[in-house]
């Protein structure tokens, strides 16, 4: 579990931590990553560290945080014509980070692009139709959203972004939709 305080200093370490982790991924996998290597990227101490953070999984849980914060942040100062652009623009967020959104795939970490979709979900549920905001529906909603997104994410990378974010998005809506179809049968 990470406890980042609510101070620029304790944030700023936690910044550089991250920035450091990811310079370690684009060298080596995440498997072969230890806290010594993110010091020696990022020259904040092994006690700073540990008093941030747990462990490296840690680290990547925190990095999934900023970046959705960073999504809502992108969402809320900028108008889209529809949802495929915002979904695009969204991707291209998470795709921002790329050794590290590799290191999740490559490591079947997935699930944390779920969890933390899961977790501020409801920063975003006015996005969401009407009918999926509140009550037992908005508990399904959300999570098959999160599945959707994080399978997408790891087919995308998976795939080594041989196709645009674009056409991945048009085959997950063609997806979603066969599912629909077959589960209307």
């Amino acid at each position: 579990m990470y406890r980042i305080p609510n101070d620029a200093r304790a944030q700023k370490s936690a910044q550089l931590i991250c920035k450091g982790l990811e310079a370690c991924l684009a060298e080596k996998p995440l498997s072969e990553t230890r806290v010594v290597d993110i010091h020696s990227k990022c020259f904040v101490s092994r006690s700073t560290f540990y008093r941030l953070f747990d462990s490296i999984n840690d680290v990547i849980a925190y990095q999934c945080d900023l970046i959705f914060a960073e999504i809502v942040k992108m969402i809320d100062q900028q108008t889209f014509s529809n949802q495929k652009k915002k979904a695009v623009c969204c991707a291209k967020v998470w795709l921002k980070h790329p050794p590290f959104v590799k290191a999740l795939v490559d490591n079947d970490l997935g699930w944390m692009i779920y969890r933390t979709h899961d977790k501020h979900s409801a920063s975003l549920s006015n996005l969401y139709p009407e009918e999926f905001q509140y009550g037992r529906l908005s508990v399904y909603f959300i999570s098959i959203l999160s599945s959707i997104i994080s399978a997408a994410m790891s087919v995308y990378i998976k795939n080594e972004s041989t196709e645009t974010i674009e056409e991945a998005y048009d085959h997950v809506c063609a997806c979603t939709s066969a599912i629909a179809k077959t589960l209307v049968r």
